[in-house]
């Protein structure tokens, strides 16, 4: 964030001219979250810090996908000290600035009683059973990922075509996307909660749709929007109120 709260996003060295579909919730949760004023009270200079974060989307794991949050917040580089902050100052300041912090199951663990080979997986915050993974960092800045054995993520082909895919999707989420709008399908404004379910269904659906999404964006949202105005039509037709 520059000193205007203008916010820079990127992924692996790349700065965003355009966000991929996939990663607009996560975006547009950061832009909506994020207390700028609290950022710039809590530090000189805010150009000097960049965020890490995971934007969670569905890459053939399963989640409660109300429930987690669209972007986890991971680590904090402090340019002017040339180092990520600890993981301690990291997880207060992304709590402090309206970010989803990733949660800590254990810390101050001295490093002569971790043995990556005997650690089990905790559970997860946000689905039923262990964690799909766990992130190990030290205080010099050393990071390292550990995944259940032969549990890594393994996405699937999709069984059917995309447009039936996305008739599905906008089926299962448009009661969701209503309630977040305080909207029935009476009042709601088509195109936004079309613009709504492409980010949506984008992140959700991410694995199924992965092709489409990356090769032909323009189309996807064409489905989204034509399965959108066609359920809206039908459920208006036969006298649904979505409240």
């Amino acid at each position: 964030m520059d000193e205007s709260g203008l916010l820079t996003f990127g992924t692996e060295g790349m700065i965003f001219d355009t966000t991929p579909l996939s990663l607009r919730r996560a975006v547009g949760f950061v832009r909506d979250r994020l207390d700028r004023d609290g950022l710039r009270a809590g530090v000189d200079d805010v150009s000097q810090f960049v965020f890490y974060g995971i934007a969670t989307r569905y890459e053939g794991i399963e989640y409660d996908w109300n429930a987690l949050s669209p972007f986890i917040g991971l680590d904090i580089w402090a340019e002017n000290e040339g180092r990520f902050v600890s993981p301690d100052v990291a997880e207060r300041v992304f709590d402090t600035i309206g970010l989803t912090p990733i949660p800590a199951f254990r810390k101050e663990l001295p490093a002569r009683e971790f043995d990556a080979t005997a650690q089990e997986m905790p559970n997860s915050h946000w689905r039923d059973g262990a964690a799909a993974g766990i992130i190990v960092r030290n205080k010099a800045g050393g990071r390292a990922v550990l995944f259940p054995p032969d549990d890594e993520p393994s996405a699937t082909a999709p069984t059917s075509d995309v447009a039936t895919t996305v008739d599905d999707a906008v089926s299962c989420n448009l009661r969701t996307e209503l309630d977040r709008l305080n909207a029935t399908v009476d009042t709601v404004d088509v195109d936004i909660i079309a613009d709504r379910l492409v980010d949506r269904i984008a992140r959700v659906d991410f694995a199924n749709l992965r092709a489409t999404l990356d090769a032909e964006p323009d189309r996807f949202r064409q489905l989204v929007s034509a399965s959108v105005r066609s359920e809206i039509r039908a459920l208006r037709g036969n006298g649904v109120d979505l409240r």
